[in-house]
């Protein structure tokens, strides 16, 4: 209830006419569906699981074309009646060739805790661990008024685990890597 409210507040700072629209603070949120492929080292398989994604970045102008912020990502599925997820906050900056609006690039850095299943020697084990995430995406700000875009983006994270200790024993190079296409809307 507090993180709703508190995007309902940001979303109307951000509102056209606003002081933080002309202070030059963005926040964009949306979700979507995304791919997660993980592997490791001793696993079976490298197995995928579709999802649900979503993200909210809230952040400042550093220059015309550069926008720097943080991002809150989630993915979240439902693999052999288990709940997988990956949920991070990361660092991002977005850097638009032309300004306002139109193709962007995207690269963060941050921190994600994964928790998902994975199949060694037969057995399903269930596990979960934090590391590095390294993000690297594409979008477009499609503008719908004064200051409000609609924004489809497409972006990949990957999360590289050194070793995920479970109960089946120690899973090495543990690598997740989330395929996110989502669309959302940016305010600016």
């Amino acid at each position: 209830m507090r993180t709703s409210l508190a995007v309902i507040l940001a979303m109307i700072g951000m509102a056209p006419g606003s002081a933080g629209a002309q202070g030059g603070v963005w926040v964009s949120a949306g979700a979507g569906t995304a791919r997660n492929r993980v592997s490791c080292e001793t696993c079976e398989d490298i197995t995928h699981h579709w999802g649900t994604s979503a993200f909210l970045s809230v952040g400042g102008v550093a220059g015309p074309n550069v926008l720097v912020g943080g991002e809150l990502h989630f993915w979240q599925a439902t693999i052999e009646d288990s709940e997988a997820y990956v949920r991070g906050l990361q660092a991002v900056v977005l850097w638009h060739p032309s300004p306002p609006g139109g193709f962007f690039g995207q690269a963060g850095l941050g921190l994600t805790r994964i928790r998902n299943s994975f199949d060694v020697d037969g057995a399903t084990v269930r596990a979960g661990e934090t590391g590095l995430a390294v993000t690297a995406g594409v979008g477009w700000d499609i503008p719908l008024g004064k200051a409000i875009y609609l924004t489809p983006r497409v972006a990949s994270v990957v999360i590289p685990v050194a070793t995920l200790d479970t109960p089946a024993g120690p899973l090495d190079n543990v690598v997740s890597t989330i395929y996110r296409f989502e669309l959302g809307l940016t305010f600016r």
